[in-house]
């Protein structure tokens, strides 16, 4: 509290000590009668009393100290009416002069306080060359929201870790986890995509389940109890609730409440452009940042030549698959699932009539069709006899094809873009083919399971060091084994995405990898890996069910058998009971959440 304000405060006290002796000093009835007076005097002392301490405020001391003045000006004119007023004068009279002083304090205290608190502007901005210590300490952070469990970094601990590729780099990595946790041992198991169910199904039987493991379908997963319910983990882990793109955050929740998985490996679908043929037909490639109407308009539009042998697009994976995807708010799956219900209406049926009109128009290139064997006799793949200006395909064709020597003498340059998403889209999704993974049920050491699974898949120190080991780790005969990154960043972090652009090849043509890693955004996979019931919704009813006498109904909107708009509330309806069924099988497993 400022030194002047306590000076206010003594001859506040001095105040009240002088009305008190005044009162009992009084030796008649109209002394006695001054008590109602001095009780609200009081109180108002005491009032001021706690002002100043809460708050040091010059402007409302006034205010009481000229209250006080009052009520002390009609106790001196009481005073002077009673009997005993005389003798009491000095003491009015002194109680006068501490109240001037009080005043003179306070006069002095308000100017001390403006000049502390008026700010001074300087003529001219300082910017200093040093940031400026405060003196005082800085306010505490407020209590972090999250309370991750603590590591067991004591007790020795063995941790089984399943996967079925990238064995060399996954065991550097658990290297490096080894260094960092002495008391923790990991052992990788290895399997294949082929057999990872069928291993999973006989480890369990045996009792002998991995404490993390990597999977494709969810299904037979909602069906046994193989997995552990990790919510408290993820919840409560701060990078995951910060880092994580929206999609990966919410995609393991089963039943909404409860997660138990987590994806451990984004393959992202790549949309590729050949600059060559873009070339040819004097366009310019759009900025990295495009939009899914952009894409679509080019291919409508402005990509196909049937003089120079050019088509606009191909695809591996389709509009029909990443158009609901990238169009629709807040999405997490296929068919835009959100995570409790299909979203037909979002695109679904634009993008099958769209997929079939260009086909019809002779704006895709069809491997054996008549048109495409007069230009690429051979019927070599679309994809890679540059005559496409837009391939949409899968992330590991850079690595597998388009960064060999065969397709750059063959004048390939293919520009690597991420799925676009709708312009007015809200956390639309880009198609990734992601791989699963979880934490078995029967884990002793969940916690520290936990962190290797981080570790290994999606954290961000785990990606730090893959930044590091892509460009240098070897096979057993001592060759490199990427020449591109095995997989992409599952978070959104600015050091994460300069340390993996530049480790990425110069591809002579084209460069721009730090505008490619920024327009990464949601990745969402397969429904079979993230929708429970999707394989037998897709299956059951979506390609084999009758619809007006053709099988499937993309082949009945194809041949104009159906109006598809007629099965937008259909489809969403019947999706949602391949999910309701397949759900009652889990709660059978799992027990509802509470």
């Amino acid at each position: 509290m400022n030194k002047k304000i306590w000076i206010v405060l003594a001859a506040v006290a001095v105040v009240v000590a002088i009305v008190f002796g005044v009162l009992f000093a009084g030796k008649n009835g109209e002394v006695a009668d001054l008590q109602a007076q001095i009780d609200t005097l009081t109180e108002k002392v005491s009032g001021l009393n706690a002002q100043i301490e809460a708050a040091p405020d010059a402007a409302a001391l006034q205010a009481q100290i000229d209250s006080l003045t009052a009520d002390l000006a009609a106790a001196n004119a009481a005073l002077a009416a009673a009997p005993d007023a005389a003798a009491l004068q000095a003491q009015i009279d002194s109680l006068t002069a501490d109240l001037a002083a009080a005043n003179d304090a306070l006069a002095a205290a308000q100017a001390e306080i403006e000049a502390l608190t008026t700010p001074v502007v300087p003529e001219e901005p300082v910017v200093p060359e040093e940031p400026v210590v405060p003196e005082e300490p800085v306010a505490p952070v407020e209590p972090s929201a999250f309370n991750m469990p603590e590591m067991n970094t004591t007790d020795p601990i063995t941790l089984t870790f399943m996967t079925w590729d990238d064995f060399e780099l996954t065991q550097a990595l658990a290297d490096q986890f080894m260094e960092k946790y002495p008391n923790i041992t990991v052992e990788i198991i290895q399997t294949t995509t082929a057999d990872c169910t069928a291993q999973l199904t006989n480890m369990a039987a045996e009792g002998n389940l991995p404490d993390v493991f990597f999977w494709l379908d969810l299904d037979p997963l909602l069906a046994n109890p193989y997995m552990m319910d990790i919510t408290e983990y993820i919840e409560n882990d701060e990078e995951a609730q910060t880092l994580l793109y929206p999609s990966l955050r919410r995609v393991g929740y089963v039943d909404g409440k409860r997660c138990y998985f987590m994806a451990g490996e984004n393959l992202p679908a790549i949309i590729y452009l050949d600059k060559a043929v873009f070339d040819k037909l004097n366009k310019e490639l759009p900025g990295q940042d495009w939009t899914w109407e952009e894409m679509m308009s080019l291919i409508e539009n402005d990509l196909t030549d049937p003089s120079q042998g050019i088509w606009a697009y191909n695809f591996f994976m389709g509009p029909v698959t990443l158009g609901p995807i990238a169009l629709t708010d807040n999405v997490t799956g296929e068919f835009g699932w959100d995570g409790e219900s299909y979203n037909f209406g979002s695109g679904w049926v634009e993008m099958v009539e769209f997929q079939t009109e260009m086909a019809r128009q002779g704006k895709q290139a069809i491997n054996g069709s008549e048109e495409y064997l007069a230009v690429v006799p051979d019927d070599m793949w679309a994809g890679e006899a540059g005559h496409v200006a837009i391939q949409m395909d899968a992330y590991w064709t850079m690595n597998n094809i388009y960064t060999q020597a065969a397709a750059l003498e063959r004048g390939l340059q293919m520009v690597p873009y991420n799925a676009p998403l709708g312009a007015e889209t809200v956390n639309g999704g880009q198609f990734s083919w992601l791989d699963m993974v979880s934490i078995s049920s029967t884990c002793e050491y969940p916690r520290e399971a936990y962190e290797l699974m981080k570790f290994l898949t999606w954290g961000k120190e785990g990606w730090m060091a893959r930044a590091e080991l892509y460009p240098v780790i070897t096979n057993a005969n001592g060759d490199i084994l990427y020449r591109l990154p095995g997989s992409l960043p599952m978070i959104q972090d600015e050091e994460v995405n300069a340390a993996m652009a530049a480790i990425m090849p110069d591809l002579g043509y084209w460069n721009d990898w730090d505008g490619f890693f920024a327009n990464i955004c949601n990745p969402v996979t397969f429904g079979g890996r993230t929708i429970p019931g999707f394989n037998a919704f897709v299956n059951d009813y979506y390609h084999n069910s009758d619809f007006n006498g053709v099988v499937g109904i993309e082949g009945a909107i194809r041949e104009n058998a159906i109006d598809p708009y007629d099965y937008i509330d259909t489809l969403d309806a019947k999706g949602r009971e391949y999910y309701d069924a397949t759900m009652a099988a889990f709660y059978a497993v799992y027990g509802v959440a509470e």
